[in-house]
């Protein structure tokens, strides 16, 4: 063995008595395995000797009466986020550990945290991009053990609500299942209550949970849960300024919903609002946007609607229009393909009737 590995073990010999015995983190020869490890490893550039003097400084902080453990709980935060942040997918055991011994609140509970929210949002970021569902997973246990373990009152605690309530939707449009939308309903409705008036990502908890109760109501055809998501919706579209990028996802959304309500419903009044929100949010899609397909798709169903009660003509060209560009930009094996091309098909027909030609 290395003067290295020989020095990392020591140390490592002397925490595990000193998580049985306190009192040995203080002794000469625990002090001795630090000062020999130091000689041989920069914890800077050494991630395993910063994983080993953070928590050398956790137990020592843990030992020393409150008052006098600061140094080492800056020392130790220090040297473990250096770790974890290299080793993401391992911090959430750290946290726990952490948690169990000293409970939610600690400099090194709040670095963990910290470090956890960039990894969880990272994963569903590329989840997003790749569809490989095994981030989406990893993502949501990210979510879920941050979520138990923080303080109710946590700075990012409603950002990470949003984040656990979007990977459920995901998750529900995968499967289907009943206990995802609900569960994804129960934490975005604690996200609009912990986000105040003034929340940067208040918009976002409302345009989530808005969703999240659409999702709901197609499950179980409550028409309260509706009431609620049109509510939602268009409270998150009224608090997001024009220009701000959140706008035309809060739009898509209260278009979506809207479009649901008026099926339901059949009001001419509430499906020209979804048109609005509708063409405003796909107007400030770029062309290239993932979602841009699926706010097409909606705005021409939503049309397609409108011009049922209206007879327009106008309404049911724009209709056939949007909807050839949703399904253009749909690839063969997409499984929705078949059901746009469907809308299209109904969208020429209603335009050939108002022409007396074929569309």
């Amino acid at each position: 063995m290395t003067d290295r590995e020989v020095a990392l073990a020591t140390l490592h010999h002397h925490l595990s008595r000193a998580q049985r015995y306190p009192a040995l983190i203080f002794s000469d020869a625990t002090l001795e395995a630090t000062r020999a490890l130091m000689r041989v490893a920069d914890p800077e550039k050494d991630l395993d000797a910063a994983h080993t003097m953070g928590w050398y400084h956790w137990q020592r902080s843990l030992a020393l009466p409150a008052g006098r453990d600061e140094e080492d709980q800056i020392a130790a935060v220090g040297h473990l986020v250096r770790f974890y942040q290299a080793r993401p997918e391992l911090a959430s055991a750290a946290l726990e550990r952490v948690v169990h011994q000293a409970g939610p609140i600690s400099l090194v509970t709040t670095g963990l945290l910290l470090v956890m929210d960039r990894y969880a949002d990272k994963l569903l970021a590329t989840f997003s991009e790749s569809r490989q569902e095994q981030l989406l997973d990893m993502a949501i246990v990210q979510f879920r053990a941050m979520l138990a373990a923080m303080p109710k009152h946590f700075p990012t605690r409603p950002s990470n609500l949003n984040g656990l309530g979007l990977a459920l939707g995901f998750l529900f449009e995968d499967t289907k299942e009943l206990s995802m939308a609900q569960e994804a309903v129960e934490v975005l409705r604690e996200a609009v209550c912990t986000a105040s008036i003034d929340h940067p990502e208040r918009a976002i908890s409302l345009g989530g949970l808005a969703a999240a109760l659409a999702h709901l109501y197609g499950c179980t055809q409550e028409v309260e849960l509706l009431e609620e998501a049109a509510r939602m919706a268009r409270e998150a579209s009224a608090i997001t300024p024009f220009g701000h990028p959140y706008r035309p996802q809060a739009l898509s959304t209260q278009g979506y919903v809207l479009h649901l309500w008026c099926a339901r419903t059949n009001e001419l009044s509430t499906a020209q609002e979804a048109v609005e929100a509708l063409r405003e949010s796909l107007a400030t899609t770029p062309r290239d946007h993932p979602e841009r397909c699926y706010r097409l798709s909606n705005l021409g169903a939503v049309l397609l609607r409108v011009s049922t009660h209206t007879r327009e003509r106008a309404t049911a060209e724009e209709a056939a229009r949007v909807l050839r560009e949703a399904v253009a930009r749909t690839p063969g094996d997409h499984p929705l393909r078949s059901a746009r091309l469907g809308i299209l098909g109904e969208a020429l027909l209603r335009v050939s009737e108002y022409t007396g030609r074929a569309e």
